[in-house]
């Protein structure tokens, strides 16, 4: 009877000292959809995919919140084959490279997991019909971008998107989303800056 307790003192002790995986994790993550025509007119590389097939919407970054941000760099570079494992969500080499630099320290996660979910939450958000093809230049409200994408995805909230713009015009749009993928409000972290002015969306190739 007493080695039965000492054996289940030990096995208690040695659950305790392990570190929980689910406690590492990010509690909630911020799913990045740039405006293509934006990105490749200002900062884009014409050769890469998101800008040759003229996307607009594209994923471009999955961010934890609520962690210490200057744990968050990662300097050990990707592989080619890491870097054609986060394109086929961002299409873009120059973002894939840079989103794990910028999370791969803190993320909680190995590379091929936070690949998994990058890939799972950029399914997660639905494009509104409105921006599936825009041939000329779009001048809107916010308000309006963020309702149309509330109207596309059933649970998501006007809390729980961020607009993030430059120059009038719209840079990408942020979904907050927990550890399950379910979407939430977004945090302090996750800075709404276009207000409730009309916006320029800028067309493909403009």
């Amino acid at each position: 009877m007493l080695k039965q307790s000492i054996r289940a003192l030990l096995a208690l002790a040695l659950c305790v000292g392990l570190p929980s995986r689910a406690a590492a994790e990010p509690a909630t993550w911020a799913l990045t959809l740039a405006w293509s025509p934006q990105y490749c007119k200002s900062q884009g590389n014409p050769e890469e995919p998101q800008c040759e097939n003229s996307s607009l919407f594209a994923p471009s970054g999955l961010i934890p919140q609520q962690v210490d941000a200057d744990a968050c760099n990662q300097n050990k570079p990707l592989s080619d084959t890491q870097v054609d494992r986060l394109m086929s969500v961002t299409q873009n080499a120059r973002q894939a490279r840079e989103t794990w630099r910028r999370v791969g320290g803190c993320a909680g996660l190995p590379f091929e997991e936070f690949a998994t979910q990058f890939d799972y939450a950029s399914r997660r958000v639905a494009i509104p019909e409105a921006y599936a093809d825009v041939g000329k230049r779009v001048v809107v409200p916010a308000a309006e971008i963020r309702q149309q994408f509330i109207d596309a995805n059933p649970g998501l909230s006007n809390e729980g998107i961020a607009l993030h713009c430059k120059g009038g015009e719209l840079v990408d749009a942020a979904f907050c989303l927990t550890a399950k993928m379910k979407f939430t409000d977004c945090g302090k972290q996750t800075v709404d800056d276009c207000g409730a002015r009309k916006i320029q969306l800028r067309a493909p190739g403009r």
